[in-house]
């Protein structure tokens, strides 16, 4: 699979919705890929910009010939799911309409979204899609979805269920858009300021005098598949806990059906 992938070829024999000229931005891996798949269902002249970490913004989003055929009265949206690319105001001003779906309900804007829920023993979770701007998940919410923590939850199974809920919520404003209803507007807004990668990783810090129901939590918040998570600094140096192989649960295979074309 080609990462910063942009796909902008269009899709004969389905209705258009050209009163909408949707860019989408998605991580290159199944989910992001069903979301653009599901796009180009309804917006047969989207563009559509798959990437993963590191892969630079494309180039020209939003400007007339910066990707997919665009009526001039079409309105420009932009759609991002799980994206990996930081968007400037620059660009997110050339749109009239840019959303971002972010996998936390409001309590859990950033980074570690998952980790810090199950850390701060949250009952509730969900998922947002809010207004973008260029300060990360700090826009106007459009809607929540929430539902309730397995007493058992982990990281995997949260990120699992998570995914699976915006997905679906992802699907509803895709309606919406297509039928040029209007969005609905969220009466709540975020409860805190976005975390932030270094409170993740000074989450995963353990020291030999914490408590051991901190540690159990720390550990309990942190453990995913394929990653280094917990650690501890003994004098023969540095220990991570739990350690385990992936691909983490919303990552293995089967999770979705393959394509007509990737058929054996």
């Amino acid at each position: 699979m080609n990462t910063g992938v942009s796909q902008n070829e269009p899709a004969s024999g389905h209705a258009r919705a050209s009163a909408v000229a949707v860019t989408l931005l998605a991580k290159d891996h199944q989910w992001g890929r069903t979301a653009a798949a599901w796009v180009r269902a309804l917006f047969p002249d989207a563009a559509i910009h798959l990437g993963r970490t590191g892969t630079p913004l494309p180039e020209g989003l939003g400007l007339s010939g910066g990707g997919g055929s665009r009526q001039e009265e079409a309105r420009p949206v932009l759609l991002s799911f799980l994206s990996p690319w930081i968007v400037p105001q620059t660009v997110l001003d050339r749109f009239a309409l840019a959303l971002n779906f972010h996998p936390g309900s409001r309590a859990y804007p950033g980074t570690g979204c998952y980790n810090f829920a199950l850390y701060e023993g949250a009952r509730e979770y969900g998922c947002v899609v809010h207004h973008m701007l260029a300060k990360v998940d700090s826009g106007q919410i459009v809607a929540e979805r929430r539902f309730p923590i397995a007493p058992d939850e982990t990281v995997e199974s949260l990120q699992f269920k998570t995914l699976g809920v915006m997905l679906g919520l992802f699907a509803e404003i895709l309606a919406r858009l297509a039928a040029g209803a209007p969005l609905p507007t969220a009466s709540d807004g975020w409860q805190r300021p976005a975390f932030r990668r270094r409170q993740l990783e000074e989450l995963m810090r353990i020291t030999p005098d914490m408590p051991a129901d901190e540690v159990r939590r720390r550990v309990r918040a942190t453990d995913y598949p394929g990653f280094f998570n917990a650690w501890i600094d003994l004098p023969d140096g540095r220990y991570h806990y739990a350690v385990r192989e992936g691909p983490a649960l919303a990552f293995r295979p089967g999770i979705f059906p393959r394509p007509p074309e990737e058929e054996e």
